[in-house]
């Protein structure tokens, strides 16, 4: 591995500085990282020619992210996805949170959520592999929750490209936790084409079944005979038009996958390859869940770091978390974190070349 680089990203509106990390493996493969947000702003990898191209979308700058974000690469808190009607009870106690989307539902940790704050870094080294750990202080009442959290989000570059995500906290009251990652990615590179032709396969039988504000009504449904069945391979774009209602709520794919159970610990979650460039990327996760997000509501007013508008559907997410609305629904694999215990996932973003 090569040494790391820190260096400044610049300065908020706040006068709170952020700072932009550069980590390189012995293959040329570029992890970048901003403390803003503990962001994952890019990686560049090369593809079955050699040419390294960077597969993360979205902006550069700071001022971007502040001014003109979409949730892009950034540690998403504390609670990712959607909570029905912004609330839910604890102990006997209803807990308030903003209605930030719609002002019907709470998403992404409310108003300002972990996306919105500068984290501090320290780097870190290993062998085989560069990182860099980020934490943050979320104090009790923050956005409404219960409990003061110390969370945490700690990168990895690896000698075989991949980057390891593994995310952390603890708590000195009852509350609910859900961490993930909101990158946006094209495997084409340098955000020259649609995502419509990758082809994706979800290791998934089941996802959750959600109202017309995609927030889950508490039942599992079969993938089977739906626009959502990624079980065998298939391209973004073959249902992605669908007339069906499972598409239409969400103007294409936003839906939270119910990952199969696996005897390891970091189960098979997904794989996604593009064949004009060759690329490769497998993901690997210790949580349920994962939400397929395929930039829906894009229009060309966000400008990515290669000075490209950045349109609908030239992105995807797959965003590795528990399920959304869990706090209301006991039957889901719980979010509570309790004084005591530790929340602990790890995700894993393998990339590669096809064979």
């Amino acid at each position: 591995m090569k040494k790391t680089i820190r260096a400044p990203h610049g300065v908020l509106a706040s006068e709170e500085e952020a700072d932009i990390f550069q980590l390189e493996n012995d293959k040329g493969s570029i992890l970048r990282l901003s403390s803003y947000g503990a962001r994952w702003v890019g990686l560049t990898t090369a593809d079955r020619n050699g040419k390294l191209e960077d597969v993360v979308v979205g902006p550069d700058s700071l001022e971007d992210f502040e001014h003109h974000d979409a949730f892009f690469g950034c540690a998403v808190g504390r609670y990712a996805n959607r909570i029905a009607e912004g609330s839910f009870q604890l102990d006997g106690k209803t807990f308030s949170l903003a209605k930030n989307l719609n002002a019907l539902v709470h998403l992404h940790g409310g108003n300002k959520g972990f996306d919105k704050y500068v984290w501090k870094a320290e780097l870190l080294e290993a062998e085989g592999k560069s990182g860099v750990l980020f934490t943050h202080f979320s104090p009790d009442g923050d956005e409404g929750y219960p409990g003061n959290l110390h969370a945490s989000v700690e990168y990895w570059l690896t000698e075989q490209d991949e980057v390891i995500i593994s995310y952390a906290a603890q708590t000195d009251q009852a509350t609910h936790v859900n961490l993930t990652n909101h990158a946006y990615f094209n495997l084409c590179g340098g955000l020259k084409r649609n995502v419509l032709d990758h082809q994706l396969q979800l290791f998934a039988d089941q996802f959750t079944e959600t109202d017309d504000q995609l927030v889950p009504t508490g039942g599992l449904a079969s993938v089977a005979g739906t626009p959502l069945d990624f079980r065998n391979s298939k391209s973004l774009g073959q249902d992605i038009e669908a007339d069906d209602r499972l598409i239409r709520i969400g103007n294409g794919y936003d839906h939270n996958f119910v990952i199969n159970p696996s005897h390891s610990r970091l189960a098979p979650v997904a794989i996604v390859q593009e064949s004009e460039s060759g690329r490769r990327m497998e993901v690997f996760s210790s949580q349920p869940g994962v939400q397929l997000y395929t930039a829906n509501w894009f229009d060309g007013s966000n400008i990515s770091k290669e000075g490209h508008p950045i349109q609908q559907r030239y992105a995807f997410c797959l965003e590795c978390q528990h399920f959304p609305d869990s706090p209301n629904h006991p039957q889901f694999p719980t979010t509570l974190l309790e004084p005591g215990h530790n929340y602990a996932h790890t995700s894993v973003y393998a990339f590669s070349l096809m064979e």
